[in-house]
Formats: C-alpha cells, structure tokens, sequence
C-alpha cells in the first residue's frame, strides 16, 4: 500500500493503491471528499507491479509521501466517569474501526489507537492536516453512533 499526497492552492489532494479484490483498487482526491477508485486486474502475486505503476504516474503529477512525524494529530474523546465501563471499552474500539474507515476513505490519515480511563475515551488519529480532518468529521461523527464526542488538536486536549 501506498498514500501520497499533493499541496494545491486550494487544499491537499491524495492518491493511493492497495492490494485487494482481484487485483489493486486505485483512490484518489481532495483530502476531505471521499474521493474515486478504480480497480485494476492483477494476476496473483503481480499486484505489486500494477502498485508501482500507479505510484510511479502520481509521483509524476507531483505527489509525494508526506511522513508521520509531519503529521498532525487529532483526538477525538468524551468524557466518563473513572476508569469507564466494559460498554465503555467496546465503544471505544467501535470508536478506533469507525476511525479508521472514515479517515482512510476521505484520505486523511488514520487511527492510531485510543485509550480509556482518568476521565476520558479518546482516540488518536495522524492526520495530513488537522482543520480540514477537522472539518470532514465533525458532521460525520454527528450523524454516527459517536455523536457525543468531540474533536479536538492533541495540544488542545485538557490535561
């Protein structure tokens, strides 16, 4: 798998491949916007190949990897009481999935795991760019089982 993105005037657009269904499944976008795939047939054990083609024609049109570290990272949390509750615990995780399947399909990061207990759940997510992630979530999480957490930047999280 890979993910490359692209700075352009009005946002950061990304561009991806994976290995899956029979072959590679190519998306691209405008960080924030589901975006597009395609899929590509690859025989068994040629998909790398098909990846380095689409990787080496996105690097082309200026992509390029943008590394962890320059990451933001964004939290999303609640609060509860204590430690929390094994109902708790299991949302949390449902929390981490959700996560995960949102931010890689709107292509911008991932969940990188969460926590429970002195107080809070919280989820903490690498994402290219914390105000549009920001953005993109916020309406998303409100019409989701998670409706009663918030988004904040990990520096802004209370202590």
């Amino acid at each position: 798998m890979f993910k490359l993105y692209k700075r352009v005037s009005d946002g950061i657009e990304y561009h991806e491949a994976w290995a899956g269904g029979r072959g590679v499944v190519e998306h691209w976008g405008r960080c924030g916007t589901r975006g597009e795939t395609k899929e590509h047939f690859a025989d068994p054990g040629k998909e790398q190949g098909v990846m380095d083609d689409i990787r080496d024609r996105a690097v082309a049109n200026g992509f390029a990897p943008v590394h962890e570290e320059d990451f933001d990272w964004m939290l999303v949390h609640r609060s509860i009481d204590g430690f929390g509750t094994s109902d708790d615990l299991v949302q949390r995780h449902a929390l981490e999935d959700y996560l995960n399947e949102e931010l890689g399909w709107f292509g911008l990061g991932h969940c990188d795991g969460g926590s429970i207990g002195s107080g809070s759940i919280e989820a903490a997510c690498p994402v290219v760019d914390y105000e549009i992630a920001a953005s993109a979530l916020a309406s998303r999480l409100a019409n989701s089982p998670f409706s009663n957490f918030s988004i904040s930047r990990e520096s802004e999280m209370p202590v």
